[in-house]
């Protein structure tokens, strides 16, 4: 029986501007906080349990400057544009 484990990334529009996959992917760096000038993301940042989180999706304008930074690929932007 092989036991090994499939990994399935979901991805999830979040807001109009930004699609997200799987924030278990996430790597802490926080590049992606780092650079939004909107303030969308925020830290999940315990001893244990560390990654990027939307604090306010709504502020969102779709600039794609986390999804330039993210060494993981995270973030995708979706084809609208303001």
């Amino acid at each position: 029986m092989n036991h090994a484990r499939k990994h399935f990334v979901q991805f999830v529009q979040v807001t109009d501007f930004l699609t997200v996959s799987s924030m278990h992917e996430c790597i802490a760096c926080w590049k992606c906080v780092e650079a939004c000038p909107r303030g969308v993301l925020g830290k999940v940042n315990f001893l244990w349990h560390k990654h990027a989180k939307l604090s306010n999706p709504g502020n969102c304008i779709g600039c794609g400057k986390c999804a330039a930074v993210c060494p993981q690929s995270i973030f995708s932007l979706n084809k609208k544009t303001r």
